[in-house]
């Protein structure tokens, strides 16, 4: 099992990400970072080839993350 912490900068028309570096919030940058859990279940490995390094397999990858921009609230909606 492999844990840490992992960043992704995407920008558009901004080459300062490929070095991960940027503004926060900047018109080249899309937004500030949002935490994801991610979680991948190997199910069935179908097949290696060891030549090219290639692994196919079948699993389920999860993707958990709270995104305040999606909040509901129930009150400001008629």
């Amino acid at each position: 099992m492999t844990s840490g912490d992992f960043r992704l900068v995407v920008g558009v028309n901004a080459p300062e990400v490929l070095d991960g570096l940027g503004e926060p919030n900047s018109e080249s940058l899309l937004r500030l970072t949002i935490p994801v859990m991610v979680g991948l279940k190997l199910q069935q490995i179908v097949n290696i080839d060891q030549p090219n390094e290639i692994m196919n397999n079948v699993g389920t990858l999860k993707l958990e993350w709270t995104d305040p921009e999606l909040a509901y609230n129930p009150d400001d909606c008629n």
